[in-house]
């Protein structure tokens, strides 16, 4: 699984700016430096990851389950969320910001 992990991710189109994955132990990963444990397998020659809140529902030894997606949509998806939260982490600020620009015009 890390050697099919590390040509998946040399294989991305749009790597993510920042990747930071600590392999926990055979098939357990944590994607970032606080991230939750994921399972990544293969599965028909792809490589798949269980997300966290998955892994210890998953009866299945190799991991297989519905909830299982392709890294490249795993890791696609960890960054929109990212984005997201930042997005909403700045929103206060952009809210000040407007209203002391309409305080300092009137």
């Amino acid at each position: 699984v890390d050697c099919m992990l590390a040509a998946s991710l040399l294989r991305l189109e749009d790597p993510p700016p920042v990747l930071d994955i600590v392999r926990l132990e055979p098939g357990i990963y944590r994607f970032g430096p606080e991230g939750p444990r994921h399972r990544c397998y293969t599965s028909a020659g792809r490589l798949m990851v269980l997300p966290a809140e998955q892994l210890e529902h998953s009866n299945a030894s190799n991991g297989d389950s519905a909830a299982a997606v392709e890294l490249s949509d795993f890791l696609r998806r960890t960054q929109e969320r990212e984005e997201a939260l930042v997005d909403e982490q700045a929103a206060p600020t952009k809210d000040l910001q407007i209203l002391i620009n309409n305080q300092a015009v009137h």
